[in-house]
Protein backbone atom coordinates (compact mmCIF):
# COMPACT_ATOMS: atom_id res chain seq x y z
CA UNK A 1 0.00 0.00 0.00
CA UNK A 2 1.54 3.24 -1.33
CA UNK A 3 1.73 6.03 1.06
CA UNK A 4 -1.55 8.87 1.46
CA UNK A 5 -0.44 11.41 -1.12
CA UNK A 6 0.14 14.62 1.06
CA UNK A 7 -1.67 17.74 -0.77
CA UNK A 8 1.39 20.39 -1.50
CA UNK A 9 1.33 23.59 0.71
CA UNK A 10 0.56 26.72 -0.35
CA UNK A 11 3.37 28.22 -2.10
CA UNK A 12 4.62 30.96 0.48
CA UNK A 13 4.20 34.71 -0.77
CA UNK A 14 6.17 38.22 0.76
CA UNK A 15 3.38 39.83 -0.41
CA UNK A 16 1.98 39.84 2.96
CA UNK A 17 -0.54 42.56 4.80
CA UNK A 18 0.58 46.07 4.99
CA UNK A 19 1.94 45.60 8.44
CA UNK A 20 2.75 42.60 10.44
CA UNK A 21 1.43 42.42 13.80
CA UNK A 22 2.68 40.33 16.40
CA UNK A 23 0.05 40.04 19.53
CA UNK A 24 -0.25 38.28 22.63
CA UNK A 25 3.36 39.22 23.87
CA UNK A 26 3.29 40.76 27.23
CA UNK A 27 0.15 39.45 27.91
CA UNK A 28 -1.10 41.33 24.89
CA UNK A 29 -0.12 44.95 26.10
CA UNK A 30 3.32 44.84 23.65
CA UNK A 31 2.32 45.50 20.34
CA UNK A 32 5.40 45.46 17.50
CA UNK A 33 4.41 47.14 14.27
CA UNK A 34 6.54 46.96 11.35
CA UNK A 35 5.76 48.50 7.77
CA UNK A 36 6.59 46.93 4.88
CA UNK A 37 9.29 48.56 2.48
CA UNK A 38 8.42 50.02 -0.62
CA UNK A 39 9.30 48.39 -4.09
CA UNK A 40 9.15 44.60 -3.19
CA UNK A 41 8.53 42.49 -5.69
CA UNK A 42 6.91 38.81 -6.14
CA UNK A 43 10.04 36.65 -7.39
CA UNK A 44 13.47 38.87 -7.71
CA UNK A 45 13.24 41.53 -5.24
CA UNK A 46 12.47 40.64 -1.87
CA UNK A 47 14.20 42.58 1.05
CA UNK A 48 16.05 40.09 3.43
CA UNK A 49 14.56 40.60 7.16
CA UNK A 50 14.65 38.48 10.20
CA UNK A 51 12.22 38.70 13.26
CA UNK A 52 13.95 37.15 15.79
CA UNK A 53 12.75 35.69 19.06
CA UNK A 54 16.35 36.39 21.23
CA UNK A 55 16.42 35.44 25.07
CA UNK A 56 12.10 36.10 25.11
CA UNK A 57 13.18 40.02 23.26
CA UNK A 58 11.76 40.75 19.59
CA UNK A 59 13.99 42.06 17.29
CA UNK A 60 14.09 43.14 13.20
CA UNK A 61 17.07 43.64 11.30
CA UNK A 62 15.45 45.04 8.37
CA UNK A 63 17.61 48.21 7.13
CA UNK A 64 17.48 50.77 4.52
CA UNK A 65 21.20 49.28 3.51
CA UNK A 66 21.20 46.13 5.78
CA UNK A 67 24.22 47.61 7.17
CA UNK A 68 23.40 46.38 10.80
CA UNK A 69 22.39 43.36 11.39
CA UNK A 70 19.78 44.12 14.49
CA UNK A 71 17.95 46.66 15.83
CA UNK A 72 17.04 46.31 19.60
CA UNK A 73 13.81 47.07 21.37
CA UNK A 74 13.70 49.21 23.81
CA UNK A 75 11.73 47.27 26.46
CA UNK A 76 13.34 45.77 29.65
CA UNK A 77 11.09 42.92 30.42
CA UNK A 78 11.30 39.55 29.58
CA UNK A 79 9.02 38.44 26.71
CA UNK A 80 7.52 35.05 26.58
CA UNK A 81 6.57 34.47 23.04
CA UNK A 82 3.07 32.57 22.99
CA UNK A 83 3.06 29.37 20.29
CA UNK A 84 -0.53 30.58 19.28
CA UNK A 85 0.40 33.89 18.03
CA UNK A 86 -0.51 34.48 14.41
CA UNK A 87 1.53 36.66 12.43
CA UNK A 88 -0.67 37.57 9.15
CA UNK A 89 0.08 35.27 6.07
CA UNK A 90 2.68 33.65 8.60
CA UNK A 91 -0.05 30.68 9.46
CA UNK A 92 0.91 28.47 7.04
CA UNK A 93 4.68 27.99 8.74
CA UNK A 94 5.35 26.10 11.60
CA UNK A 95 4.92 27.66 14.81
CA UNK A 96 8.05 28.43 16.56
CA UNK A 97 10.12 25.30 17.88
CA UNK A 98 12.91 27.18 18.58
CA UNK A 99 13.86 30.84 20.26
CA UNK A 100 15.25 31.96 16.41
CA UNK A 101 12.97 31.66 13.81
CA UNK A 102 14.47 33.30 10.57
CA UNK A 103 13.06 34.02 6.91
CA UNK A 104 15.28 34.73 4.55
CA UNK A 105 14.69 36.17 1.10
CA UNK A 106 17.06 36.36 -1.37
CA UNK A 107 18.04 40.18 -2.79
CA UNK A 108 18.23 40.92 -6.64
CA UNK A 109 21.95 43.03 -6.90
CA UNK A 110 21.37 43.94 -10.51
CA UNK A 111 18.24 45.99 -9.64
CA UNK A 112 19.07 49.15 -7.97
CA UNK A 113 15.85 50.57 -6.66
CA UNK A 114 15.69 53.54 -3.48
CA UNK A 115 14.29 52.03 -0.33
CA UNK A 116 12.19 54.15 2.36
CA UNK A 117 13.41 54.31 5.61
CA UNK A 118 11.42 51.33 7.92
CA UNK A 119 9.65 53.29 10.83
CA UNK A 120 9.63 50.72 13.41
CA UNK A 121 7.17 51.87 15.71
CA UNK A 122 6.72 50.02 19.41
CA UNK A 123 4.24 50.87 22.19
CA UNK A 124 5.79 49.56 25.61
CA UNK A 125 4.01 50.02 29.00
CA UNK A 126 6.97 51.34 31.19
CA UNK A 127 7.29 49.82 34.91
CA UNK A 128 6.65 52.29 37.15
CA UNK A 129 9.43 51.73 38.75
CA UNK A 130 11.94 52.53 35.68
CA UNK A 131 14.30 55.47 35.62
CA UNK A 132 14.89 55.21 32.59
CA UNK A 133 14.93 58.43 29.76
CA UNK A 134 11.51 59.91 28.88
CA UNK A 135 10.93 61.80 25.81
CA UNK A 136 8.03 63.52 27.08
CA UNK A 137 9.72 64.87 29.88
CA UNK A 138 7.21 63.30 32.15
CA UNK A 139 8.54 61.98 35.67
CA UNK A 140 6.04 59.92 38.10
CA UNK A 141 6.08 59.37 41.71
CA UNK A 142 9.25 57.64 42.42
CA UNK A 143 11.02 59.51 39.94
CA UNK A 144 10.31 62.45 42.04
CA UNK A 145 11.39 60.69 45.27
CA UNK A 146 14.36 59.97 43.97
CA UNK A 147 15.31 63.21 42.62
CA UNK A 148 14.26 65.06 45.72
CA UNK A 149 16.45 62.37 48.15
CA UNK A 150 19.12 63.39 46.10
CA UNK A 151 18.68 67.25 46.16
CA UNK A 152 18.61 66.54 49.85
CA UNK A 153 21.70 65.14 50.19
CA UNK A 154 23.29 67.67 48.16
CA UNK A 155 21.60 70.24 50.61
CA UNK A 156 23.62 68.47 53.49
CA UNK A 157 26.72 68.38 52.48
CA UNK A 158 26.38 72.17 51.24
CA UNK A 159 25.09 72.67 54.65
CA UNK A 160 27.54 70.84 56.38
CA UNK A 161 30.62 72.50 54.94
CA UNK A 162 28.82 76.07 55.74
CA UNK A 163 28.21 75.09 59.29
CA UNK A 164 31.84 74.09 59.75
CA UNK A 165 33.21 77.34 57.90
CA UNK A 166 33.03 80.34 59.89
CA UNK A 167 35.08 82.54 57.78
CA UNK A 168 32.32 84.86 57.14
CA UNK A 169 30.71 84.74 60.61
CA UNK A 170 33.85 86.10 61.24
CA UNK A 171 33.81 88.76 58.54
CA UNK A 172 30.06 90.18 59.32
CA UNK A 173 31.13 90.20 63.00
CA UNK A 174 34.10 92.50 62.60
CA UNK A 175 32.22 94.80 60.07
CA UNK A 176 29.65 95.14 62.21
CA UNK A 177 32.19 96.53 65.08
CA UNK A 178 31.12 100.24 65.32
CA UNK A 179 34.62 101.30 67.68
CA UNK A 180 37.38 99.31 66.56
CA UNK A 181 39.15 100.77 69.74
CA UNK A 182 37.47 97.96 71.89
CA UNK A 183 39.50 95.45 69.79
CA UNK A 184 43.24 97.84 70.77
CA UNK A 185 41.86 98.21 74.36
CA UNK A 186 40.98 94.29 74.75
CA UNK A 187 41.26 93.55 78.31
CA UNK A 188 40.32 89.75 76.82
CA UNK A 189 43.67 89.84 74.94
CA UNK A 190 45.76 89.97 79.00
CA UNK A 191 43.42 87.25 80.21
CA UNK A 192 45.71 84.32 81.69
CA UNK A 193 43.51 81.64 80.03
CA UNK A 194 44.94 82.20 76.50
CA UNK A 195 48.49 82.06 78.06
CA UNK A 196 49.66 78.29 77.98
CA UNK A 197 51.42 77.29 81.48
CA UNK A 198 51.62 73.47 80.86
CA UNK A 199 55.30 73.71 79.19
CA UNK A 200 59.05 73.05 79.81
CA UNK A 201 62.05 74.87 78.44
CA UNK A 202 65.04 73.45 79.43
CA UNK A 203 67.04 73.72 76.72
CA UNK A 204 66.59 76.92 76.73
CA UNK A 205 67.64 77.31 79.99
CA UNK A 206 70.62 75.27 79.77
CA UNK A 207 71.82 77.16 76.58
CA UNK A 208 71.61 80.97 77.27
CA UNK A 209 74.71 82.21 75.20
CA UNK A 210 72.21 81.06 71.98
CA UNK A 211 69.18 83.28 72.61
CA UNK A 212 68.65 86.82 71.90
CA UNK A 213 66.30 87.91 74.89
CA UNK A 214 66.14 86.60 77.94
CA UNK A 215 62.54 86.73 78.20
CA UNK A 216 61.58 85.34 74.87
CA UNK A 217 61.27 80.93 75.60
CA UNK A 218 61.97 78.15 73.58
CA UNK A 219 59.36 75.19 74.33
CA UNK A 220 60.68 72.22 74.29
CA UNK A 221 57.38 70.29 72.99
CA UNK A 222 57.66 71.55 69.70
CA UNK A 223 61.91 72.93 69.28
CA UNK A 224 63.37 71.87 66.02
CA UNK A 225 66.06 69.64 66.66
CA UNK A 226 69.14 70.29 65.22
CA UNK A 227 71.42 67.75 63.00
CA UNK A 228 74.83 69.25 63.45
CA UNK A 229 76.44 66.30 61.98
CA UNK A 230 77.05 65.57 58.29
CA UNK A 231 79.10 62.91 57.24
CA UNK A 232 81.84 63.47 54.28
CA UNK A 233 81.36 60.84 51.95
CA UNK A 234 85.34 61.52 50.98
CA UNK A 235 86.51 60.89 54.15
CA UNK A 236 87.42 57.69 55.32
CA UNK A 237 84.74 56.43 57.74
CA UNK A 238 87.60 56.14 60.48
CA UNK A 239 88.61 59.96 60.24
CA UNK A 240 85.00 60.59 59.64
CA UNK A 241 83.88 58.85 63.41
CA UNK A 242 87.22 60.54 65.02
CA UNK A 243 86.24 64.22 63.47
CA UNK A 244 82.52 63.56 65.01
CA UNK A 245 83.56 62.54 68.22
CA UNK A 246 86.25 65.59 68.75
CA UNK A 247 83.28 67.90 67.53
CA UNK A 248 80.54 66.47 69.53
CA UNK A 249 83.07 66.74 72.88
CA UNK A 250 83.57 70.64 71.76
CA UNK A 251 79.92 71.27 71.39
CA UNK A 252 78.64 69.34 74.12
CA UNK A 253 81.30 71.48 76.17
CA UNK A 254 79.55 74.52 75.16
CA UNK A 255 76.57 73.12 75.77
CA UNK A 256 75.19 73.73 72.38
CA UNK A 257 73.92 70.00 71.20
CA UNK A 258 71.03 70.19 69.27
CA UNK A 259 69.43 73.35 70.55
CA UNK A 260 68.57 76.09 68.38
CA UNK A 261 65.75 79.09 69.44
CA UNK A 262 63.16 77.51 66.82
CA UNK A 263 59.80 75.94 67.07
CA UNK A 264 57.10 74.38 64.59
CA UNK A 265 53.88 75.75 64.05
CA UNK A 266 51.81 73.13 62.09
CA UNK A 267 48.59 74.78 59.76
CA UNK A 268 45.36 72.54 61.15
CA UNK A 269 43.83 70.94 58.69
CA UNK A 270 46.56 71.27 56.01
CA UNK A 271 50.22 70.32 55.03
CA UNK A 272 52.16 73.38 55.93
CA UNK A 273 54.71 73.95 58.52
CA UNK A 274 56.26 77.48 59.97
CA UNK A 275 59.22 77.70 61.55
CA UNK A 276 59.62 80.63 63.77
CA UNK A 277 62.97 81.53 65.38
CA UNK A 278 64.90 84.15 66.58
CA UNK A 279 67.00 86.30 64.38
CA UNK A 280 70.15 85.10 63.90
CA UNK A 281 73.22 85.81 66.33
CA UNK A 282 76.61 86.54 65.14
CA UNK A 283 77.39 83.05 66.69
CA UNK A 284 74.04 81.15 65.41
CA UNK A 285 74.60 82.50 61.87
CA UNK A 286 75.44 78.60 61.16
CA UNK A 287 73.17 76.49 63.12
CA UNK A 288 70.36 78.91 61.46
CA UNK A 289 71.69 78.27 57.59
CA UNK A 290 72.11 74.17 58.75
CA UNK A 291 68.50 74.19 60.01
CA UNK A 292 67.46 75.63 56.60
CA UNK A 293 69.23 72.95 55.15
CA UNK A 294 68.34 70.07 57.27
CA UNK A 295 64.44 70.96 56.73
CA UNK A 296 64.90 71.37 53.17
CA UNK A 297 63.56 74.85 53.48
CA UNK A 298 62.75 76.23 50.11
CA UNK A 299 61.84 79.81 51.57
CA UNK A 300 62.99 82.62 54.32
CA UNK A 301 60.46 85.14 55.58
CA UNK A 302 62.46 88.22 57.20
CA UNK A 303 59.97 90.43 58.97
CA UNK A 304 62.59 92.92 60.58
CA UNK A 305 65.90 95.76 59.64
CA UNK A 306 68.72 94.47 60.83
CA UNK A 307 68.88 97.63 62.44
CA UNK A 308 65.93 99.35 63.96
CA UNK A 309 66.66 102.85 66.11
CA UNK A 310 70.41 101.94 66.70
CA UNK A 311 69.54 98.95 68.34
CA UNK A 312 70.25 95.17 66.53
CA UNK A 313 67.73 93.20 65.65
CA UNK A 314 69.26 90.65 63.58
CA UNK A 315 72.52 89.33 61.95
CA UNK A 316 73.62 89.22 58.43
CA UNK A 317 73.46 85.62 57.47
CA UNK A 318 73.79 86.22 53.67
CA UNK A 319 76.46 88.15 51.52
CA UNK A 320 75.92 91.56 49.03
CA UNK A 321 74.72 90.58 45.73
CA UNK A 322 76.91 88.70 43.46
CA UNK A 323 79.19 87.63 46.30
CA UNK A 324 80.29 84.97 48.23
CA UNK A 325 80.66 84.60 52.33
CA UNK A 326 81.26 81.48 54.64
CA UNK A 327 79.41 80.66 58.24
CA UNK A 328 81.19 77.97 59.40
CA UNK A 329 80.91 74.60 57.05
CA UNK A 330 78.11 76.58 55.10
CA UNK A 331 78.94 78.62 52.08
CA UNK A 332 76.20 80.84 51.08
CA UNK A 333 76.25 83.26 47.30
CA UNK A 334 73.54 85.60 46.74
CA UNK A 335 72.58 85.25 43.15
CA UNK A 336 70.55 87.97 43.06
CA UNK A 337 68.43 90.89 44.66
CA UNK A 338 64.96 91.79 43.37
CA UNK A 339 63.24 94.95 44.49
CA UNK A 340 60.97 95.74 42.23
CA UNK A 341 58.50 93.27 42.53
CA UNK A 342 56.80 94.55 45.52
CA UNK A 343 57.11 97.90 47.14
CA UNK A 344 58.52 97.73 50.70
CA UNK A 345 59.73 94.12 50.07
CA UNK A 346 63.29 92.34 48.97
CA UNK A 347 64.04 89.16 47.37
CA UNK A 348 66.92 87.50 47.49
CA UNK A 349 68.19 83.97 45.36
CA UNK A 350 70.57 82.20 47.56
CA UNK A 351 72.36 79.33 46.98
CA UNK A 352 73.69 77.88 49.87
CA UNK A 353 76.47 74.89 49.72
CA UNK A 354 77.70 72.18 52.29
CA UNK A 355 80.46 69.95 51.25
CA UNK A 356 78.93 69.25 47.29
CA UNK A 357 75.64 69.56 47.93
CA UNK A 358 73.88 73.05 46.57
CA UNK A 359 70.99 74.22 47.21
CA UNK A 360 68.85 77.21 46.78
CA UNK A 361 66.62 79.38 49.30
CA UNK A 362 64.65 82.41 48.50
CA UNK A 363 64.57 84.95 51.13
CA UNK A 364 61.62 87.60 51.17
CA UNK A 365 62.43 90.57 53.42
CA UNK A 366 59.55 92.55 54.32
CA UNK A 367 61.37 96.34 55.57
CA UNK A 368 58.01 98.47 56.04
CA UNK A 369 57.11 96.64 59.40
CA UNK A 370 58.55 98.95 62.32
CA UNK A 371 58.74 97.13 65.39
CA UNK A 372 56.14 98.06 67.96
CA UNK A 373 53.69 99.43 64.80
CA UNK A 374 52.39 98.09 62.14
CA UNK A 375 52.83 97.78 57.88
CA UNK A 376 50.78 100.52 56.02
CA UNK A 377 48.40 98.15 54.65
CA UNK A 378 47.03 94.91 55.19
CA UNK A 379 47.70 93.86 51.23
CA UNK A 380 51.33 93.57 51.53
CA UNK A 381 51.40 90.98 54.54
CA UNK A 382 48.71 89.25 52.87
CA UNK A 383 50.41 89.59 48.90
CA UNK A 384 53.68 88.05 50.72
CA UNK A 385 51.90 85.42 53.01
CA UNK A 386 50.08 84.06 48.91
CA UNK A 387 53.78 84.06 47.32
CA UNK A 388 55.22 82.23 50.31
CA UNK A 389 52.74 79.49 50.06
CA UNK A 390 53.27 79.32 46.19
CA UNK A 391 56.89 78.41 46.10
CA UNK A 392 57.33 76.43 49.41
CA UNK A 393 56.46 73.30 47.72
CA UNK A 394 54.81 72.52 51.37
CA UNK A 395 58.27 72.59 53.02
CA UNK A 396 58.84 74.36 56.26
CA UNK A 397 58.29 77.97 55.48
CA UNK A 398 61.11 79.75 57.34
CA UNK A 399 59.84 82.82 59.14
CA UNK A 400 61.61 85.62 61.73
CA UNK A 401 62.21 89.02 62.93
CA UNK A 402 64.13 89.86 65.89
CA UNK A 403 62.35 87.77 68.56
CA UNK A 404 60.27 85.76 66.45
CA UNK A 405 57.07 86.40 68.19
CA UNK A 406 55.44 89.36 68.09
CA UNK A 407 55.64 90.19 64.21
CA UNK A 408 56.16 86.43 63.41
CA UNK A 409 53.44 85.27 65.26
CA UNK A 410 51.34 87.86 63.58
CA UNK A 411 52.40 86.82 60.24
CA UNK A 412 51.05 83.19 60.33
CA UNK A 413 48.45 84.09 62.54
CA UNK A 414 46.63 84.98 59.34
CA UNK A 415 47.33 81.36 57.63
CA UNK A 416 46.44 79.46 60.85
CA UNK A 417 43.40 81.33 61.42
CA UNK A 418 41.99 81.06 58.19
CA UNK A 419 42.23 77.06 58.01
CA UNK A 420 41.16 76.71 61.66
CA UNK A 421 37.64 78.92 61.23
CA UNK A 422 37.72 77.09 57.81
CA UNK A 423 37.18 74.10 59.53
CA UNK A 424 35.20 74.14 63.07
CA UNK A 425 33.29 72.03 63.51
CA UNK A 426 31.56 70.66 66.94
CA UNK A 427 32.80 74.07 68.40
CA UNK A 428 33.04 77.52 68.04
CA UNK A 429 36.36 79.40 68.20
CA UNK A 430 37.29 82.87 68.85
CA UNK A 431 40.42 84.66 66.99
CA UNK A 432 41.44 84.44 71.09
CA UNK A 433 41.19 80.87 71.03
CA UNK A 434 43.31 80.59 67.82
CA UNK A 435 45.96 83.17 69.35
CA UNK A 436 46.28 80.57 72.12
CA UNK A 437 46.86 77.82 70.33
CA UNK A 438 49.74 79.18 68.83
CA UNK A 439 51.32 79.65 71.55
CA UNK A 440 51.24 76.33 72.59
CA UNK A 441 53.40 75.62 69.47
CA UNK A 442 55.72 79.04 69.65
CA UNK A 443 55.39 80.61 73.08
CA UNK A 444 54.26 84.43 73.20
CA UNK A 445 52.92 84.70 69.96
CA UNK A 446 51.69 87.84 69.13
CA UNK A 447 52.94 89.64 71.63
CA UNK A 448 50.41 93.32 72.45
CA UNK A 449 46.87 94.14 71.62
CA UNK A 450 47.81 96.42 68.28
CA UNK A 451 49.35 93.29 66.55
CA UNK A 452 46.12 91.61 67.28
CA UNK A 453 43.99 94.63 65.97
CA UNK A 454 46.34 94.43 62.87
CA UNK A 455 45.54 90.40 62.74
CA UNK A 456 41.86 91.06 62.55
CA UNK A 457 42.34 93.24 59.32
CA UNK A 458 44.78 90.86 57.49
CA UNK A 459 42.13 88.31 58.13
CA UNK A 460 39.28 90.22 56.64
CA UNK A 461 41.08 91.10 53.22
CA UNK A 462 42.40 87.48 53.04
CA UNK A 463 39.42 86.37 53.20
CA UNK A 464 37.53 89.02 51.00
CA UNK A 465 39.97 87.99 48.51
CA UNK A 466 39.09 84.49 48.47
CA UNK A 467 35.68 85.47 47.78
CA UNK A 468 34.02 84.55 50.83
CA UNK A 469 32.56 87.93 51.36
CA UNK A 470 32.16 90.42 48.57
CA UNK A 471 35.00 92.74 48.53
CA UNK A 472 33.16 96.36 48.22
CA UNK A 473 34.13 99.70 48.38
CA UNK A 474 32.45 99.42 52.30
CA UNK A 475 35.14 96.39 52.93
CA UNK A 476 37.68 98.54 51.19
CA UNK A 477 36.67 101.50 53.38
CA UNK A 478 36.64 99.48 56.67
CA UNK A 479 40.21 97.98 55.99
CA UNK A 480 41.85 101.39 55.18
CA UNK A 481 40.06 103.38 58.13
CA UNK A 482 41.15 101.25 60.60
CA UNK A 483 44.33 100.50 59.17
CA UNK A 484 45.01 103.92 59.75
CA UNK A 485 43.62 104.11 63.19
CA UNK A 486 45.74 101.43 64.45
CA UNK A 487 49.19 103.26 62.95
CA UNK A 488 48.16 106.36 64.61
CA UNK A 489 47.38 104.81 68.20
CA UNK A 490 50.27 102.89 67.84
CA UNK A 491 52.37 106.15 67.08
CA UNK A 492 50.79 107.40 70.33
CA UNK A 493 51.45 104.78 72.12
CA UNK A 494 55.18 104.18 71.56
CA UNK A 495 55.32 108.51 71.95
CA UNK A 496 54.29 108.03 75.55
CA UNK A 497 56.75 105.18 76.19
CA UNK A 498 59.48 107.15 74.65
CA UNK A 499 58.90 109.43 76.82
CA UNK A 500 58.18 107.63 80.21
CA UNK A 501 61.60 105.85 79.70
CA UNK A 502 63.49 109.24 79.12
CA UNK A 503 62.17 110.22 82.69
CA UNK A 504 63.27 107.00 84.18
CA UNK A 505 67.09 107.30 82.68
CA UNK A 506 67.03 111.38 83.74
CA UNK A 507 65.86 110.17 87.45
CA UNK A 508 68.49 107.20 87.12
CA UNK A 509 71.53 110.02 86.15
CA UNK A 510 70.30 112.51 89.05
Amino acid sequence: MSAPVRPPQKHYSPRTPEHIKIDNIINGKKKINIKKPEGDEKDGNKKNYKIINVGGKIYDNRRPNDSCPILKTKGTSNVNLNNSAKCGSLNNQNNFKSKTSINLSERNNKKKQKVSSINIKEEIKVPQNYLGDNDHGETNDDDLNVIEKRENIFALEKNTVEQYDKRKDFCNNLLAIKNFRSLLICPAFKDPKYKPTDYTKKAWLENPSLNRFNDVFCIDSTRVILKRYFSNSNKSTAASNLCQNIHNQALKAKKKNDYIHANYVKIPFSDYVYICTQGPLQNTIEDFLLMCWQEDSKVIVMLCELKEDDTEKCCKYWPEAKEVATFGRICVYNEREDTRKYEGIVIRTLKIQLGETKKVIIQFQLKSWPDHLVPSSSTILVTLLREVQLISSRNPIVVHCSAGIGRTGTFIGIHYASERFKNQKNEDITLLDVIREIRSQRLQSIQTTIQYAYLNICLLEYFALDNIIEYDDNVKQFINKNISFIQEYARRLLAKRTKVNLTKNKDTQE
